[in-house]
């Protein structure tokens, strides 16, 4: 076996070949004019199931030999299905390696075949029927996942809501009321309206620091509603 002459560098070479170098080092001279160092400068081959990252930014999984997009493998995780040819997975944040869910949506590249307004309307129906269920789900999802992070703001207005609603009573209708509430719970009723002030301006910093994903979640409610309806 006769070595690379590239000190440190165990790959060999032919024995024939009139070349002092391995083909890796050879290769870059004969292409760069420099043998460049000594270790390969191709990322190293994955090994089953596990993940890097492309060139392009991209994270690349190596499943069964076969190299994955994981942005894909995510997208097609969430909508239950192998995405089509025409549809294309893009990061809303424009980093390659945040894949997740709430970072990607489809876009698709097909075009309809002509420009009449009737081929229009075709296309845009088997828009609808590809995507239309899909878009409503998403969104109730959103609505959801909003109402979850903002369930304590949202309780805390309706306590204070209530509390309002309490105070407009007539003398008797707030006797009646009382009536049907434990010494703790009187306790509790009689505490809260001590301390209603405090609250209004607790709740008025709240709505003020979260007043965008509030916004987003009455969209979200305005525009589903109307998706669900026949």
């Amino acid at each position: 076996m006769v070595k690379c002459i590239i000190e440190g560098c165990k790959k060999e070479r032919k024995s024939h070949s009139y070349s002092k170098w391995c083909s890796m080092h050879h290769t870059r001279r004969y292409r760069h004019g420099d043998t460049g160092p000594i270790e390969s400068l191709m990322p190293p081959k994955n090994k089953n199931g596990e993940g890097s990252i492309s060139k392009a930014g991209y994270r690349i999984f190596s499943i069964n030999g076969q190299r994955i997009k994981e942005h894909r493998l995510v997208m097609e995780n969430h909508i239950g299905r192998k995405l089509l040819p025409e549809e294309n997975i893009h990061h809303k944040n424009g980093d390659r390696s945040d894949n997740r869910i709430e970072n990607l949506e489809i876009w698709n590249t097909k075009q309809p075949a002509g420009q009449r307004v009737q081929d229009k309307v075709i296309y845009a129906k088997q828009i609808l029927n590809l995507y239309g269920d899909q878009m409503t789900q998403d969104k109730l999802d959103k609505q959801e996942f909003l109402m979850k992070k903002l369930e304590s703001i949202l309780t805390f207005e309706n306590i204070i809501t209530k509390i309002k609603a309490y105070l407009e009573l007539t003398t008797r209708q707030k006797q009646q009321h009382l009536k049907t509430l434990n010494k703790t719970e009187i306790k509790c009723l009689k505490n809260t309206i001590d301390k209603l002030p405090q609250l209004e301006l607790l709740l008025d910093i709240l709505i003020a620091t979260h007043q965008q994903e509030l916004n987003e979640l009455h969209k979200l409610e305005e525009e589903t509603s109307f998706n669900l309806i026949p």
